[in-house]
């Protein structure tokens, strides 16, 4: 009936809306804080059959530091985020189901296993073996991790609030932005970026600690002192 097709239109476009604005928030916060530009953002596919996806090529081998766990994770849960400030508390969807998981379990792995807990000793080495029973403060320390990581992408999304409306809109009647026009809509109306240039950083530090240490003169030939 024209009533049943009326309402398919209609809830097909709030699905487009709300994954529009979810994605939104993922791509602004890969681009703000861990400096990666989407390959392309989709909202909705032709066939219906993928809601919401931001395309992202080589971030799989990236080292990652305990500084970089937030920012990491206030990425996946950028979706969820914006939801929040774009439709209300009331109104934000289980479109993050898998979000959280992603972000729950990476916290955890770099917690126990990768060693990168605030506290010696909480982390684990293998299934059956613990260097000290610290379960209580690891889950402790990933609900911190995971709640500092939401208020991160909350703090990056207001900031730059008039961006996500713009990417949002823009979403919200494509179905797709390109990598092109993603950084041209974002230089255009970003506020704050947070990116650090991770380029030579470790080298960097390196070479700064050296600098301040004036009673380090020798240099290493190969060969000798």
């Amino acid at each position: 009936s024209l009533l049943t097709e009326n309402r398919r239109v209609s809830n097909n476009d709030d699905i487009q809306v709300i994954t529009a604005v979810h994605e939104s928030g993922h791509s602004i916060l890969l681009k703000s804080l861990l400096g990666i530009s989407p390959d392309g953002v989709v909202s909705v596919s032709s066939d219906d059959t993928q809601k919401g996806l931001t395309i992202i090529s080589g971030k799989d081998d990236k080292i990652v530091s305990r500084g970089h766990i937030i920012n990491e994770n206030a990425a996946s849960l950028g979706g969820i985020v914006a939801e929040k400030l774009i439709f209300g508390e009331e109104n934000v969807t289980n479109g993050s189901v898998s979000d959280l998981e992603d972000a729950t379990k990476f916290t955890a792995f770099m917690i126990k296993k990768a060693g990168l807990g605030n506290k010696v000793g909480t982390f684990d080495i293998g299934d059956n073996f613990q260097l000290n029973d610290k379960s209580l403060e690891i889950d402790a320390e990933i609900k911190e991790i995971m709640k500092q990581s939401i208020e991160k992408a909350e703090k990056v999304l207001r900031e730059n609030y008039e961006l996500l409306l713009k990417l949002s809109e823009y979403l919200s009647r494509n179905s797709f932005i390109s990598k092109r026009d993603f950084n041209k809509l974002y230089n255009q109306f970003v506020s704050k970026s947070y990116s650090m240039d991770e380029a030579d950083k470790y080298r960097k530090l390196l070479t700064e600690q050296i600098n301040n240490r004036d009673q380090i003169n020798f240099q290493f030939t190969g060969t000798d002192f």
